[in-house]
């Protein structure tokens, strides 16, 4: 698709720069993981969007510089965003149909564990990212509860969490791995390079990135990861 070349890279190039090093001090918005981003483009856009960017948080790392309510202890999930090959990305793209948690009462167990508010423990969260992103996500994405179910669905298929596990990448507040074994490992499982993004830290995996053609399948989101090149998975404060 559009997205696999170098515009794609472009705009990946400019979430990078939103995220980068900083992600962390980013995700310090009011909804918690919610507001993580300050795009560009924050009003609706009649363009056909390109693709979408899913991106999973590591909530330890989230949590060490801000009190959380909940400490899962593995990758959640942070939002499905529609992109533009561009390099920007629509928002807000329909005040008419504001979040309904009615519309996600079957839902509501599964986004519960998986797609948590952790600074909360509310549904400020999928609010957020349904207003925001999810009114952008039409005509591939008809409805709330179409777009929360398919989120939900690629966090089985993706979440990288047992795979870490399984081959020795377990969390640590001192070892470090190597990033390109990660790397490595991530391309091997998933088929396509995965973006790894770190916090202020440095150090610190503070989500992974994924991006996906309007038929949600993979494609490399063609950009290299901001972290060094030796990384940590924070271990969580407390269990959930």
């Amino acid at each position: 698709g559009e997205g696999k070349g170098g515009a794609m890279g472009r705009g990946t190039e400019r979430r990078r720069a939103a995220v980068g090093l900083a992600v962390t001090m980013a995700m310090a918005a009011a909804v918690g993981m919610g507001a993580a981003f300050v795009t560009d483009v924050e009003q609706a856009d009649s363009r056909s969007f390109d693709y979408f960017v899913y991106t999973l948080s590591w909530p330890s790392t989230f949590c060490e510089e801000r009190s959380c309510e909940l400490h899962p202890t593995g990758f959640t999930i942070h939002g499905l965003w529609p992109n533009y090959a561009d390099g920007s990305w629509p928002a807000f793209c329909n005040n008419s149909y504001p979040f309904s948690l009615d519309e996600l009462s079957d839902l509501t167990v599964s986004l519960h564990k998986t797609w948590p508010d952790v600074i909360k423990d509310s549904d400020s969260l999928w609010a957020h990212e349904w207003n925001k992103h999810g009114t952008c996500s039409s005509p591939i994405l008809k409805n709330e509860h179409e777009y929360f179910t398919q989120a939900l669905e690629l966090h089985t298929q993706l979440d990288p969490t047992k795979i870490l596990l399984d081959n020795g990448f377990s969390p640590s507040d001192s070892k470090t791995y190597s990033l390109r074994s990660i790397d490595a490992l991530l391309q091997k499982s998933f088929g396509v390079v995965p973006v790894v993004g770190c916090s202020s830290r440095g150090q610190d995996i503070a989500q992974v990135e994924y991006c996906l053609d309007k038929s949600f399948k993979l494609i490399d989101c063609d950009q290299s990861s901001s972290c060094p090149s030796r990384v940590k998975l924070p271990t969580p404060k407390h269990s959930s």
